[in-house]
């Protein structure tokens, strides 16, 4: 019932040539006798109007609108679906503390079904919220008046929820709510969080039939690790930062049997312990590779991006508490002072030559895709929100690296930087302060140090390499 009044009240708007572009629960009322208003049509824009700035409520909008696409009826109707999946869960269908990983859910992952969540949601209602929030909006309802015809009358009941945590000592718990309290899906949510988020030191995620547990991140809170040949001098450090409560990030070093060295670094994304798990995975693959498979990763590095790509997405898919999870991963083949390089995401590859720095990867965010489909200027996009996030990683299911080579010479400085170092310092003191001190293990703590004293949140993570 109530559905069909917000619907009634978008075709009125669109009679008057408007769409609102912030339809979320903040900007519904429910007067006596169930009566619906829909407000605040600050936002709201003419049918047809170019309008690429992302407005509304941000976990409300459609994935068209994150990509900086005009705004139609059909973007409405997305941002009531997710209104209406809230309005029978409780909750959102897509959650990270990551904005980055919450942006790629919420442009790619399908929403959970609602029916899984809230039980005895009559079948109608059910078909309503997943078709209103199909990704592609020629999938969804097209006009407000096909959703006040689809929609039928409201069902009133009861329901329960059952939270399956399946794992020695932990026994089957079953909640039970009444979907007219408002409160209830808060409190539930809240007992199930103190169950699966810590328990004994380890962290939980309920992923139906499975439990995914990862132990606490204590070592990697600070860590240096040191490597030389004949050719390179190598050392890497990372620190958990400021605010962070674990450190996602991952570093690798190795020397193969015919001198080639490894350098890279992953940057989990998408929450404890998704995120951790992903660089965890991608750095064991890297440490483990053979001669034969250094050699062929090294020729053919994209390869590699797209097997652990796949394989990400497919461990997401059968533990989907793990949904959304990814990072960016760069790595560096070094042989015979020629470095071949792969990247993906917005960690970044720095040259030091002659105490000059030059950033050798580009951030693959949104912001440059946004440019390269002629949607920004490059202008624009240095004020635009797309500039901040990630376009590209390993787990996004169509990973697409950028790499290329280098030819070394004699006292240059490969850096390879996470995005905590690069966002609390500037390229100009990364040049200071390697110049200021030659070896890597003295210049990574510096730049540690120096990204913590300016305030760095996030975790930070730096391997720099000397070439003999």
């Amino acid at each position: 019932h109530f559905l069909r009044q917000l619907a009634s009240a978008m075709a009125f708007a669109g009679e008057k040539g408007l769409i609102h572009r912030d339809i979320n629960p903040s900007n519904v009322i429910v007067l006596p006798q169930d009566q619906i208003k829909l407000i605040d049509f600050g936002l709201a824009c003419p049918l047809g109007t170019d309008d690429f700035l992302m407005g509304g409520n941000f976990n409300y909008l459609a994935p068209e609108q994150i990509d900086g696409e005009p705004a139609d009826f059909r973007s409405d109707i997305y941002s009531l679906g997710i209104t209406a999946f809230q309005m029978v869960t409780g909750q959102l269908p897509f959650s990270s503390d990551n904005q980055a990983i919450l942006m790629k859910m919420m442009r790619k992952s399908p929403i959970p079904d609602p029916g899984k969540i809230a039980k005895n949601l009559p079948e109608k209602l059910r078909l309503f919220i997943l078709k209103a929030c199909e990704k592609n909006p020629k999938d969804r309802f097209q006009t407000p008046d096909q959703i006040t015809d689809y929609l039928g009358l409201t069902f009133p009941g009861r329901g329960s929820l059952s939270s399956g945590l399946k794992r020695e000592n932990i026994r089957t718990i079953k909640f039970e709510f009444d979907p007219d309290k408002e409160n209830d899906f808060l409190i539930l949510q809240k007992k199930i969080d103190k169950l699966v988020k810590k328990t004994d030191g380890i962290s939980i995620i309920n992923s139906g039939d499975k439990i995914i547990t990862t132990e606490n991140n204590v070592l990697w809170r600070q860590k240096q690790d040191i490597l030389q040949t004949k050719e390179i001098e190598v050392a890497a450090q990372t620190d958990i930062g400021l605010e962070r409560k674990t450190n996602q990030d991952r570093y690798a070093m190795r020397c193969f049997s015919d001198d080639t060295i490894l350098m890279a670094i992953a940057d989990g994304l998408g929450g404890e312990p998704g995120g951790e798990i992903a660089s965890d995975y991608v750095m064991e693959e890297l440490k483990q590779l053979t001669d034969i498979g250094c050699t062929q990763t090294a020729k053919d590095p994209s390869f590699f991006f797209g097997k652990m790509d796949q394989m990400l997405c497919a461990l997401a898919e059968k533990n989907h508490g793990l949904n959304g999870m990814a990072t960016t991963l760069i790595s560096i083949f070094i042989k015979n002072h020629v470095a071949s390089w792969c990247h993906s995401g917005d960690s970044r590859l720095y040259l030091l030559r002659k105490n000059r720095i030059r950033q050798i990867t580009q951030d693959q965010t949104l912001a440059r895709f946004l440019i390269q489909e002629g949607e920004l200027t490059k202008c624009q996009a240095k004020q635009h929100y797309s500039k901040d996030v990630i376009d590209q990683c390993v787990g996004c299911q169509d990973v697409t690296p950028e790499s290329g080579k280098i030819q070394l010479k004699s006292d240059d400085m490969l850096i390879l930087a996470s995005d905590g170092l690069y966002r609390s310092i500037t390229e100009e003191e990364i040049c200071r302060i390697i110049s200021q001190f030659p070896k890597p293990e003295k210049a990574a703590d510096a730049l540690i140090k120096l990204s913590l004293d300016a305030g760095g949140k996030d975790n930070i993570t730096v391997v720099i390499g000397k070439i003999h």
